[in-house]
């Protein structure tokens, strides 16, 4: 198994585009757990919802990737909300930096992202709070 990735690292599944303006598959990079390399999806593809983490078979069909908060615009996500910590997971209607990268950083039970995002209105936005990937429960045994 490759080690070359890092835990909050983006990767994108290659794949060849069947119409012009067919979306990308983001996932980030959970970690190691019994030498398996664990990653989650950061919004809703065609294969898994957002937050579904999986073992992948081949690494060799990801590659490292820099996301923007614009991509995921008009995308289904998870978003921790900000006052009261609850995971949402909806339309993303909302970016606070539309052309930072985005990145991800551990925080307990899992990774944040550095940009806010928000749901509802897209000029005020009813829930507003930053990207929130969850570690499996068995990462804590």
């Amino acid at each position: 198994m490759e080690t070359n990735y890092q835990v909050g690292q983006t990767l994108r599944l290659r794949k060849r585009k069947s119409y012009l303006l067919e979306e990308d598959d983001y996932y980030v990079v959970l970690g190691y757990n019994d030498d398996n390399l664990w990653i989650q999806a950061i919004k809703d593809n065609a294969q898994f919802k957002s937050g579904f983490s999986l073992v992948p078979d081949s690494m060799n069909v990801f590659e490292p990737v820099e996301i923007f908060g614009f991509q995921l615009l008009n995308t289904k996500g998870r978003v921790k909300e900000n006052y009261t910590q609850e995971i949402i997971c909806d339309v993303i209607s909302f970016v606070d930096e539309l052309d930072i990268p985005l990145a991800f950083h551990e925080t307990k039970g899992g990774l944040e992202s550095n940009i806010y995002f928000g749901m509802g209105n897209e000029q005020y936005p009813e829930i507003k709070g930053k990207l929130f990937i969850e570690f499996p429960p068995f990462f804590y045994l």
